[in-house]
């Protein structure tokens, strides 16, 4: 069962990632392209062999990009990058248990992590401060995307999938709305028309 996470940046006031695509595939790693199609670098972020699978990618203000994988006790791993794939911090945050990421957000300082095994949403800081282990919790989290306004939106469920929108607000949930949309048939995507990010998520 294949997984691809394919982010699509074009952001403002961060000239190392303007305008480029960022590509996670569970084989070969992280590939930067041009929003041409043109590769940048097709390896910019290699697997390990302690880390496997890319199931989510996410960037900041800044430049610096995270990604979602698993390691070799199928433990939930997210690693930081600056835009031309040096290494920040490859262990930024681990999450015990079996879990299953599906998805990563950035909102200002927040990152939020969606967990398909445990169906919560967790909230770190970008330096990987843990905020809150459960701002929320679905049945069958597929993926999460931000607005940078203080809104999440989560998509969950089965073959009929609702999206539910979150105003968060000093690590918690201020308001909530989980049937923003209803009754979507094997949601396979979300996207947000800011002109900044779009996230995919395949099986």
């Amino acid at each position: 069962m294949k997984r691809l996470m394919m982010v699509i940046v074009a952001v403002a006031g961060a000239p190392a990632m303007a305008g480029y695509i960022y590509v996670g595939d569970i084989f070969s790693g992280v590939g930067e392209y041009t929003t041409g199609g043109s590769t940048v670098n097709a390896s910019l972020v290699a697997n390990s062999s302690a880390q496997t699978g890319n199931y989510g990618i996410a960037l900041d203000s800044v430049g610096n990009f995270y990604v979602a994988s698993d390691n070799s006790s199928y433990q939930g791993n997210i690693a930081k990058y600056t835009g031309d794939g040096t290494v920040i911090n490859a262990n930024l945050i681990s999450i015990p248990g079996l879990s299953q990421l599906a998805g990563l957000a950035v909102d200002g300082n927040d990152l939020f992590v969606a967990d398909h095994n445990t169906g919560a949403i967790r909230e770190y800081t970008t330096d990987g401060a843990l905020v809150n282990s459960s701002l929320a919790s679905l049945n069958q989290l597929q993926f999460i995307a931000d607005d940078d306004n203080g809104h999440l939106y989560a998509v969950y469920g089965g073959q009929f999938s609702d999206v539910s929108e979150f105003t968060i607000s000093g690590g918690s949930v201020v308001s909530s709305n989980y049937a923003l949309i209803s009754g979507s048939y094997s949601a396979t995507g979300i996207a947000l028309d800011d002109g900044r990010t779009m996230r995919a998520r395949q099986f």
